[in-house]
C-alpha cells in the first residue's frame, strides 16, 4: 500500500476568526454543504472524482453520521 500526498491552495477567509470558529465547530453546519447541487460543484472542480451519494446525514454540534456510496 502506497502513500499519497495531497496539496491544496492556501485560501484566505474574509471573516473574523470568531465567526469562522462558530461555523466550523458545529457539525450541524455541514448539512447545507452536502446538498446535491453543492456536491455537483465539487465534481465540476474535480472531474475525475468518483460520483458520490451521501445519505442519512444526521448531526449534533459535536457528532455526525452519514452513509456514502460511490460509483
Amino acid at each position: 500500500m502506497g502513500t499519497e500526498k495531497y496539496v491544496s491552495e492556501v485560501k484566505t477567509i474574509e471573516f473574523g476568526q470568531e465567526l469562522v470558529y462558530q461555523k466550523l465547530s458545529n457539525l450541524e453546519n455541514l448539512k447545507p454543504l452536502l446538498k446535491p447541487e453543492n456536491i455537483e460543484k465539487v465534481r465540476e472542480q474535480i472531474p475525475n472524482a468518483p460520483e458520490i451519494n451521501i445519505e442519512e446525514f444526521e448531526a449534533t454540534p459535536d457528532n455526525c453520521s452519514f452513509k456514502i456510496s460511490y460509483r
